[in-house]
């Protein structure tokens, strides 16, 4: 059976993570192997004082000092500090269904992703090979676009979550989306940006993201 390491990254959205996980939290402990990873990513307050452990479910939280958020990154560190098989890259405001987990283990098959809007389920050693999230999407918009079209040219086969793993997104304004980065830019602005990157990386059927700098990287030790 492959362990599983669910990652998502935090930074300033702790309301949100106290909403959210606790489904991920049931449905990890629905059974064996899963354990979950938190990027707390430079956020006022420490995303390890609202969480949770219960059912024997393993939570870490890795400590990024951070002023801005970063969404590539931050998702990289989230798949550089998985442990599992089969890593999952959500976001902080997403819930799942009691059967997430099982129903991953059984819909992703080898040379195979699993994809909804911007996250993912994939074999670790798929993702470490294509470099990660191309860490140029600083902002909010179509980092997960650009992976899964790189993804496909590594000969990787897109398939759908499955509908019983009910996923569910939070509301979330756009202006709450796109408060806490680096420069303060429109929702339509950050997308456009991002589109720029992926039209680039098309032109030149990027295969590897990130080459020649080690993506992920965190100069801090794993908090638990």
């Amino acid at each position: 059976m492959s362990h599983i390491t669910y990652t998502l990254p935090c930074h300033k959205r702790e309301a949100d993570l106290m909403a959210a996980l606790p489904s991920v939290i049931e449905a990890a402990g629905m059974t064996a192997g899963v354990d979950i990873v938190v990027v707390d990513y430079g956020s006022t307050l420490s995303c390890r004082g609202v969480i949770t452990t219960r059912g024997g479910v393993y939570v870490a939280a890795v400590a990024v000092g951070a002023d801005h958020f970063h969404m590539a990154h931050a998702r990289n560190v989230g798949i550089r500090a998985a442990i599992g098989e089969i890593v999952v890259a959500f976001l902080a405001d997403q819930t799942v269904s009691q059967m997430f987990f099982l129903d991953v283990r059984a819909a992703l098959q080898p040379g195979t992703f699993l994809k909804w809007q911007e996250t993912f389920a994939f074999w670790r050693e798929d993702i470490l090979a294509a470099g990660g999230f191309d860490e140029r999407f600083e902002f909010y918009g179509p980092e997960g676009k650009e992976l899964a079209d790189r993804l496909q040219r590594r000969g990787l086969n897109e398939r759908p979550f499955p509908k019983s793993c009910g996923i569910g997104q939070l509301r979330t304004t756009n202006s709450e989306k796109v408060r806490n980065y680096r420069l303060k830019l429109s929702k339509l602005e950050m997308h456009e940006r991002g589109m720029a990157i992926w039209r680039e990386n098309q032109a030149k059927g990027l295969l590897v993201a990130n080459e020649g700098h080690e993506w992920g990287a965190i100069k801090v030790p794993c908090l638990t």
